[in-house]
């Protein structure tokens, strides 16, 4: 119920930027035909293998963690504050998108203030995790590195990628962090 509330909650639109990022930065095309098939309403086998096996290590990790409610309420916000990063700092890949709309919203002063009240909500919980937020900072600046070399910068598709996998890297960190630290 936890995995179907998350994806009814954002209305598909996170889990549909997956799977066309994954569509079209696995079809080793170049900058224009990737963007245009990002675009492309159709899902291809890519996109269908990311949702896939997604929804399925989401499964997995939410069966797995013991204090879940915690954990999925903390990855949500890790995934969110990273990617309110990266919209603040990061260069835009097609204009007149939506992720062209966030970027031009400039929320980084909003962003920094909620970074710095986000931190110390986590250090007074619990010191440790503060691991997660770090381990879904670094996956997002990969992905965003990705993005760059592939497109040139980013779109909302690929921050809802961002946040897809984001949520899932941070799960996946919280388990281990409540497993083994």
């Amino acid at each position: 119920m936890a995995l179907l509330a998350a994806i009814i909650l954002t209305g598909g639109l996170h889990i549909d930027g997956l799977s066309d990022t994954f569509d079209g930065f696995l079809s080793n095309r170049d900058k224009e035909r990737t963007l245009e098939i990002m675009k492309d309403s159709r899902i291809g086998a890519f996109g269908v293998l990311s949702l896939v096996l997604l929804i399925l290590f989401k499964f997995i990790l939410i069966y797995s963690i013991e204090n879940l409610p915690l954990a999925i309420i903390l990855s949500f916000a890790n995934s969110r504050l990273v990617v309110a990063r990266i919209i603040s700092y990061k260069k835009n890949a097609r204009p007149g998108g939506l992720g062209d709309l966030f970027h031009k919203s400039n929320p980084k002063s909003l962003m920094i203030a909620s970074g710095i009240i986000y931190m110390a909500i986590l250090i007074l919980l619990d010191i440790r995790y503060l691991i997660p937020l770090l381990i879904t900072f670094l996956a997002g600046e990969y992905i965003s590195s990705i993005s760059y070399k592939k497109i040139d910068g980013l779109t909302g598709d690929v921050y809802g990628a961002i946040i897809e996998l984001g949520e899932a890297i941070s799960l996946l960190s919280f388990w281990s962090v409540m497993l083994w630290i």
